[in-house]
């Protein structure tokens, strides 16, 4: 294949995992060099490639593929998801938020996306922002623990008190020992008195 169509980047993968499996690292890097320097131009190629670099934590990499796999194919859902988290262990935050969301819209029911959307703004200091997807993401999975102990807290730094405690307190009934909510429940608690005795 490389003979034929030099630039064809994912052969030059494909070289570089059979000299990788053969202990030829120097050789196998060159390969994975040369794979990643050659243009491709269709949404197939693209993920494979996007999804190579994301093994490999070569998440910047990945990140641009992605992005460019989704311009070529716009209705599928893992494109967006996938270049989510890329951009998330890059540290880009409301750009990861931002493609979760595009998931979870062309998917009405995906509530992991809404609930990583909001993981995503939360750490960007969009609280908010952050309790909406939060709140998305515990109407489609009522159980997970996880959304309602965000949503809580999301709720919790924008004041909003009843809501936040009623979110920990269901957390409390399904994991009692959660040692995350009964802090907040008791900061909430020390909230509610001090608003009585007022």
């Amino acid at each position: 294949a490389l003979a034929i169509t030099p630039r064809f980047g994912l052969a030059w993968l494909g070289l570089g995992q059979l000299l990788e499996g053969m202990g030829q690292k120097e050789e196998a890097a060159d390969c994975f060099k040369k794979g990643l320097q050659n243009p491709i131009h269709q949404a197939p190629e693209l993920v494979t490639l996007a999804r190579f670099c994301k093994s490999r934590g070569w998440f910047e990499a990945a990140a641009t593929n992605y992005s460019s796999a989704i311009q070529l194919d716009p209705w599928d859902r893992d494109l967006p998801f996938e270049a989510g988290q890329c951009l998330a262990a890059l540290g880009r935050h409301p750009q990861a938020a931002a493609r979760y969301q595009e998931a979870a819209g062309l998917s009405n029911n995906w509530g992991q996306a809404h609930f990583l959307s909001g993981v995503e703004l939360g750490k960007s200091g969009q609280p908010a922002a952050a309790a909406g997807q939060f709140q998305e993401a515990v109407r489609l999975m009522p159980e997970v623990v996880e959304a309602r102990l965000n949503l809580g807290i999301a709720l919790y730094q924008e004041g909003q008190w009843a809501g936040s405690l009623n979110e920990f307190e269901q957390v409390a009934i399904r994991s009692p020992t959660n040692a995350l909510a009964q802090h907040y429940l008791g900061l909430l608690r020390q909230k509610s008195g001090v608003q009585k005795s007022q």
